[in-house]
């Protein structure tokens, strides 16, 4: 019996970056959810994103989640009960150093260039855009380069 959904937000409870989300969609989650919370042959929801803690946090409250939601990409988990945060074991210092390196050679490379921006509070992981009049493909390369020379990383570029 699957007793849980785990679902990206992104693309599939709404339509995607900056989209309204539909409010009828997350009632139903709110209603499925609440079932399962005193029903345990229901099937439950909760939430998987490279989005931020707090935007998982309040979508989980907003469907009525109860089981731990993962975000920024699977590098930390939102557990309600008892409430806290938890990063991927991976996430050690010199691999946080190494990402704030990459970030900085990022921006020098591309963001202060116009050829991209850059999400916001992405720590663990970057969601790096390509700015206005930049080729996808240009940014992305540009991007693994970078990565590649700042050593140890490894960047997977999503061309869309």
């Amino acid at each position: 019996m699957i007793r849980l959904l785990v679902v990206d937000v992104d693309g599939v409870l709404s339509p995607g970056e900056a989209a309204p989300f539909d409010v009828a969609v997350l009632q139903r989650l709110a209603a499925l959810n609440e079932q399962a919370r005193h029903d345990p042959t229901r099937l439950a929801i909760t939430l998987c994103t490279g989005r931020p803690a707090p935007y998982v946090e309040v979508l989980r409250q907003i469907i009525h989640g109860f089981y731990p939601a993962i975000y920024k990409h699977g590098a930390g988990l939102y557990i309600p009960e008892p409430y806290g945060f938890k990063w991927h074991s991976a996430l050690t210092p010199a691999v946080q150093t190494q990402l704030v390196q990459l970030h900085s050679a990022l921006h020098d490379a591309l963001v202060a260039t116009e050829r991209a921006y850059v999400q916001p509070d992405k720590s663990a992981s970057l969601s790096l855009f390509a700015g206005p009049g930049t080729a996808r493909p240009e940014g992305g390369s540009a991007a693994a380069r970078l990565a590649q020379q700042q050593g140890r990383l490894r960047i997977d570029v999503d061309e869309y």
